[in-house]
């Protein structure tokens, strides 16, 4: 009894695993299929996937993103393949904040535009993910000293966060693109940001709030740098 039992044990494992490698299998062929561009034998593999495990040091795993931001639209039933993807952005953006804080920006503007990319497919243009993504190739764009993409990235996710999110996430927006504007010297700009988040915070949480303070200083700064000392002052205190 207990050998037959041991045997339906081996059975069933090796059952399991064999169809984790076929399922492993399938999907492989679905994005080399995506990859060349004929979805209709990945839309065939689509439907035989069991494992959409995504492990980022697998070649065989990455995707062409444009090829499978196309295939989205071919297919009708894209749930499992966008949540595939949502893996993806995932990894690309945990990629971005190691690159971002070896200081490798150049490094990390692929994987940032692929988060954007795949966000926006998976999400919507109205989403708070897609601001974010949109924010985060911003900031590198920025570092790089590629400011006119970088307030072009900004402004864009400034203008979702806007009308998705609350007034406090907005003020903390206003904020970095604020901080774009003085890297720029753009200062007349960056003031009127600076101004605006004040203005929300002091009406979202008072004056006594530390974001109010800490607009309030990082304006002050700004205004020092600009030899207004008298308004750098009237910040401080």
């Amino acid at each position: 009894m207990k050998r037959y039992l041991s045997l339906v044990v081996i059975l069933f494992t090796v059952s399991f695993f064999a169809q984790q490698i076929y399922s492993m299998s399938y999907k492989h062929q679905m994005i080399d299929a995506i990859n060349r561009g004929d979805y209709n034998t990945a839309s065939r593999y689509l439907n035989l996937v069991e494992n959409w495990n995504f492990d980022p040091d697998v070649v065989y795993d990455w995707l062409d993103v444009q090829n499978a931001l196309t295939f989205v639209d071919y297919i009708s039933d894209s749930y499992f393949f966008k949540k595939y993807l949502t893996y993806i952005a995932l990894e690309c953006d945990e990629l971005v904040d190691l690159y971002y804080n070896e200081g490798e920006y150049e490094q990390a503007i692929p994987y940032a535009e692929i988060s954007v990319e795949i966000s926006k497919i998976v999400f919507g243009e109205k989403h708070p993910d897609y601001a974010a993504s949109l924010n985060n190739l911003g900031l590198l764009y920025a570092e790089m000293g590629e400011y006119s993409k970088a307030e072009s990235y900004s402004l864009e996710a400034l203008r979702i966060r806007k009308s998705v999110l609350d007034k406090n996430h907005y003020a903390v927006s206003l904020n970095n693109l604020g901080a774009l504007y003085v890297k720029m010297g753009e200062y007349s700009k960056a003031e009127s940001c600076f101004l605006e988040s004040l203005r929300i915070t002091k009406t979202v949480h008072g004056e006594t709030h530390p974001d109010y303070a800490t607009t309030l200083n990082t304006l002050g700064l700004m205004c020092a740098t600009m030899g207004d000392n008298a308004k750098a002052e009237s910040c401080f205190l």
